[in-house]
């Protein structure tokens, strides 16, 4: 059963925000597929095309089978190329509005990524946005299984909100962010930008969801849409 928008944010006071996708495109001006080929040629330049493919954080998966110390060296290499990656990021188009608007009507805002904490917070701070963002909980371990969609990182965001599950929403535009979401039983809203997500989107079996074609659709919330006055950003 498909919510409104409305009724899935009247009782949110802590929105959970994907990064890639809702907030920017980490990869708009440095595309995935390139930042997998120097992810690989920097740990194993002998890899196959086909075991490369063309995104990065599926590569995490693959050094993790080498072992430990591979799978360190490729996180870190992978973390780099991120942080130089968002530099370029284009802003999706009405994020910093409804970033603006969630903090208006009293709502916290995490981001909750499988992108590494590091280029999240380089992106925040660049682009003076950190003001707007309460807290950040994205990669910070090597370990590929505790990404999305595995709800840890769901769980961190919340339990340092002090929130309940019935205070939270996601907000995402993969199927893994919904996944996500709906293990730890916490509303989503799907961000189907592209006639392909929103195939994906119709395609799934979640009943907590909602979805939206662009983050302009948050912003439109009538003003009166309040959740309990929120604490002051965290933000580091």
């Amino acid at each position: 059963m498909t919510r409104t928008l409305a009724e899935v944010m009247a009782p949110v006071r802590h929105v959970l925000l994907d990064f890639d996708g809702p907030v920017c495109s980490v990869f708009g001006e440095l595309p995935a597929a390139v930042v997998a080929r120097r992810l690989a040629e920097a740990i194993d330049a002998r890899l196959p095309d086909e075991a490369i493919g063309t995104d990065p954080l599926a590569l995490l998966t693959v050094f993790a089978e080498r072992g430990r110390d591979t799978l360190v060296a490729a996180e870190a290499k992978l973390t780099e190329l991120e942080i130089e990656a968002v530099r370029t990021a284009p802003i999706t188009p009405g994020a910093v509005e409804a970033l603006e608007a969630f903090r208006t009507t009293g709502r916290t805002v995490t981001i909750v990524s499988n992108n590494s904490q590091a280029a999240v917070e380089a992106f925040l701070v660049d682009r003076g946005l950190q003001h707007l963002v309460t807290g950040v909980c994205s990669r910070q371990h090597p370990e590929p299984e505790l990404l999305k969609p595995n709800p840890f990182l769901l769980r961190r965001a919340i339990v340092e909100r002090g929130a309940s599950v019935h205070e939270c929403v996601m907000i995402g535009d993969s199927l893994g962010d919904i996944q996500a979401a709906g293990a730890q039983l916490v509303p989503a809203i799907f961000l189907a930008n592209r006639p392909s997500k929103l195939r994906s989107f119709l395609g799934g079996e979640i009943d907590t969801r909602s979805h939206i074609n662009s983050m302009f659709e948050v912003v439109q919330l009538p003003l009166e849409n309040r959740a309990r006055p929120a604490q002051e950003p965290d933000f580091r």
